[in-house]
């Protein structure tokens, strides 16, 4: 299971329209669900919204393994100067951005349900809610690199871009295994600085 973290919640939040957001904190923080923060923190491994001027209230032990949304920059301040948190640096309406949240959780799960269960079936229905999902062109190839499928304006790989895909395919080795990562993951293409979601289909 790919976990949710602050920056693909800034990834999906850009798509909704929130354009200025700031990342800030020095690990980075993974989480399943969300709290509306009223004064105490529910569990680690969760995000929380939270208003600037309350973040003053919460001890940095406490905050460690959690993450924050602050719906505005607090001024004349740094607001999670000791915790994992994505600011949003314009006003936000708050039921707008529940709403905003709970649909991409919903989605988030529904494509992670979609993994679990799908096979060569269901490759189709895979690609169709992912492109949905995460906005970008797919592009599925086999062990030898031939391109199985693509979304519309996806151009199937050619022969030199060979040694490239091989670096996807074994990025995020298991140390214990020498394998390849299990499971979807997040790589950073050092050449382009672009991220990319990977999956390593059996």
């Amino acid at each position: 299971m790919m976990e949710l973290t602050l920056e693909y919640l800034q990834y999906q939040l850009y798509g909704y329209g929130y354009l200025n957001t700031v990342l800030c904190g020095k690990k980075e923080a993974s989480f399943q669900t969300y709290y509306l923060w009223d004064g105490q923190l529910a569990g680690r491994d969760c995000l929380y919204i939270v208003p600037p001027e309350d973040m003053h209230r919460i001890s940095p032990l406490a905050a460690a393994g959690c993450a924050f949304l602050l719906w505005q920059e607090a001024e004349g301040q740094e607001p999670c100067g000791f915790a994992n948190a994505l600011i949003l640096k314009s006003p936000a309406n708050i039921p707008a951005l529940v709403n905003i949240l709970n649909h991409i959780f919903y989605e988030y799960h529904d494509w992670d349900r979609l993994l679990t269960l799908g096979g060569p079936d269901r490759l189709e229905e895979l690609f169709r809610r992912s492109q949905s999902i995460f906005r970008f062109p797919l592009l599925l190839i086999d062990k030898f690199f031939n391109t199985i499928a693509h979304t519309p304006g996806v151009h199937p790989l050619s022969a030199r871009q060979e040694p490239y895909i091989q670096e996807l395919v074994m990025a995020r080795r298991d140390p214990a295994s020498r394998g390849p990562e299990e499971g979807p993951f997040i790589y950073r293409d050092s050449s382009t600085g672009q991220l990319l979601l990977c999956l390593n289909l059996k």
